[in-house]
């Protein structure tokens, strides 16, 4: 396994997960008060950008297998 792409990998699948985690915790953030609207708009856009780190992050971990 190439270290370095495996480092990335990592990295970019843990950014996914935190994502995932703030779009849980942006959800939760309806019941104090935030505005339906912006919970919807940064629902999608973080869900959006963990998607992408998700696939890139498997991407990175296919080639760091060789």
């Amino acid at each position: 396994m190439i270290a370095r792409q495996r480092n990335k990998a990592l990295k970019q699948l843990t950014i996914s997960f935190g994502l995932v985690v703030l779009t849980v915790l942006l959800a939760g953030a309806r019941t104090l008060g935030v505005p339906a609207a912006l919970v919807a708009v940064g629902a999608i856009l973080l869900g959006t950008f963990a998607l992408v780190f998700y696939v890139q992050g498997n991407i990175a971990l296919a080639q760091a297998k060789g």
